[in-house]
């Protein structure tokens, strides 16, 4: 697979709207704040409702907490096990030949935490999109609504690339003195 550049511009991105291997993707998160007494600090909650209410026309959604994230500790967005990942972005049509364009309202937070899960796992071809659907929008281009029309199921080859993302281990035996 080439190697793109880490961002993508909005002209560039319509330019390459229709092409087949484009797998698309709003990874819109919001921390709201925790009920008054709780012992949490905020609420995740899925972007997936803006996303219905307005999208980059073909986008499809990704999940971060309730498809991308280890669901086996309390603690939020932690990266799950490598064969999760490979069978989630495969279910969402990754596969080593596409090329991926993330974003995300607001911040580029989610888009780039994707990319960078992504490019852990070995794969070159995403990028996210500078500027995000605000620019999107605010260049006046078209947007869709309602729910994803979904890309067909791909395998996704993980090739995990070491020190790109490390554990609770890998940081004590850094920190550690000897």
């Amino acid at each position: 697979m080439a190697d793109y550049g880490e961002l993508i511009t909005t002209a560039e991105l319509a330019e390459i709207l229709t092409r087949p291997e484009l797998r698309l993707f709003d990874c819109t998160t919001y921390l709201e704040p925790a009920p008054a007494g709780s012992n949490i600090p905020y609420i995740v909650v899925s972007g997936r409702q803006t996303f219905e209410a307005g999208h980059i026309p073909g986008a499809n959604f990704l999940d971060l907490q309730a498809e991308f994230s280890d669901a086996r500790t309390e603690l939020r967005f932690m990266m799950p096990p490598t064969a999760q990942l490979e069978a989630a972005f495969g279910r969402h049509g990754i596969s080593a030949s596409s090329r991926v364009v993330l974003y995300s309202i607001g911040t580029a937070m989610w888009a780039t935490r994707f990319w960078w899960m992504l490019r852990s796992l070995g794969f070159e071809g995403a990028a996210v999109l500078d500027g995000g659907i605000d620019k999107w929008t605010a260049e006046g281009r078209d947007i869709e609504t309602g729910l994803a029309g979904g890309y067909p199921p791909a395998t996704f080859p993980a090739r995990p690339k070491d020190g790109l993302f490390i554990d609770k281990h890998d940081v004590l035996a850094a920190t550690t003195e000897s």
